[in-house]
């Protein structure tokens, strides 16, 4: 499943600079309606972002999409995820499939880079290693509210996003229940991604 999903996201990047190198005459972008966001910073982590959103509103300010992510998580991070992280551990996140909901924050008529408040709600699989144990997956839903900025740097097409999320876990669920490893109930993380709009 891991492996599917890595080509997936890379068969669909790949597609999508194809569509976007076709829109660089585009001058007015306006109207358009359609982002695609990666988190290019995941690539030193293994891991590969995918959320394409669509604006609902003819203002923009209202869109909703799908999040696609796989990344090893640093121990940093795996530490305050998990309980009884230890050193000799490594943790994946190996699928999730997420709906992203955002609503952006319009602070004037002619400026295009604006915050937004937002939520993810979806599933992940998480993939747990530790020397001396079997391998273990913990699935579960989570809700993530976050807010975040859009940095339009070229053109109101290209943009940088970086976001502070607080992810909130809900009925995970343990392949081996005999190991001491347990998810925590919430983790503030914080995320950079780069977007463009056609």
């Amino acid at each position: 499943m891991k492996t599917n999903l890595s080509l997936l996201i890379k068969s669909i990047l790949i597609s999508n600079i194809l569509l976007i190198s076709s829109t660089f005459g585009q001058v007015n972008v306006d109207d358009n309606r359609l982002k695609i966001e990666t988190e290019p910073f995941l690539i030193f982590n293994k891991g590969l972002s995918l959320n394409v959103m669509y604006n609902l509103t003819k203002n923009n300010n209202f869109g909703i999409g799908i999040y696609l992510f796989a990344s090893d998580v640093p121990n940093i991070l795996a530490n305050n995820m998990i309980n009884n992280f230890t050193d000799s551990s490594s943790m994946r996140v190996a699928d999730e499939f997420s709906i992203n909901l955002r609503y952006r924050i319009k602070l004037g008529k002619n400026i295009e880079s604006n915050p937004y408040v937002g939520i993810i709600l979806g599933w992940e699989s998480l993939d747990l290693q530790r020397s001396g144990y079997s391998n273990m997956t913990i699935s579960t839903f989570f809700a993530t509210p976050h807010i975040g900025y859009e940095f339009y740097v070229y053109k109101k097409m290209f943009y940088l996003n970086p976001q502070l999320r607080m992810a909130f876990y809900l009925g995970d669920k343990s392949s081996d229940k005999t190991r001491p490893e347990s998810l925590n109930t919430y983790l503030l993380l914080p995320s950079l991604s780069m977007g463009v709009r056609f």
